[in-house]
């Protein structure tokens, strides 16, 4: 009886390992450092550039590479405060959204919302902070930069025109 009991023991125990190692290493996996989660040589449009209206939201009157918001509209008129922030949707300068952030009176900034550790959406800076909505602890700055790990390196920042009421970014 007791080669029974301790070959039911080993079995079980083998059998609890290989069922253990898989899901160790994808956890371990999901929190390793991403140098950069996207390939920052793709233009990252989402193949919309047969999208011939040009429209790419309130404004109008963007090429393909670039995209217009009119601040006098819903919800961009919140950009009119300084130190204010919103998010917006996917769009073809960035598919997981933009990250926008009323630097001064005369200046916009605009990032990625996407998270340089894994690529999760972060949303707006609140208290001059960003933080990913994965709850892994990776936020940034106002500048972009990574201010707490597992993030590391820098938003991905677009080039941000601001003329009168209407914010171009490229």
């Amino acid at each position: 009886m007791k080669t029974d009991r301790r070959e039911f023991i080993s079995k079980t125990c083998k059998c609890l390992a290989y069922c253990a190692i898989p899901t160790a290493l994808l956890t371990i996996q999901g929190c390793e450092d991403n140098v950069d989660p996207y390939d920052s040589t793709s233009d990252d449009t989402g193949n919309n550039d047969s999208d011939s209206d040009g429209s790419g939201g309130s404004g109008g009157g963007n090429t393909s590479n670039s995209i217009s918001f009119n601040l006098d509209e819903q919800p961009y008129t919140d950009l009119k405060v300084v130190g204010n922030s919103i998010v917006t949707s996917g769009n073809k300068i960035d598919s997981v959204g933009l990250l926008l952030y009323r630097k001064s009176e005369n200046e916009i900034l605009a990032f990625t919302r996407r998270c340089t550790h894994a690529g999760y959406e972060i949303g707006a800076f609140s208290g001059g902070v960003s933080v990913c909505s994965s709850g892994h602890g990776g936020r940034f700055d106002t500048n972009g930069k990574a201010v707490s790990r597992p993030a590391t390196g820098s938003l991905r920042q677009y080039q941000a025109v601001l003329s009168g009421s209407t914010l171009t970014i490229s």
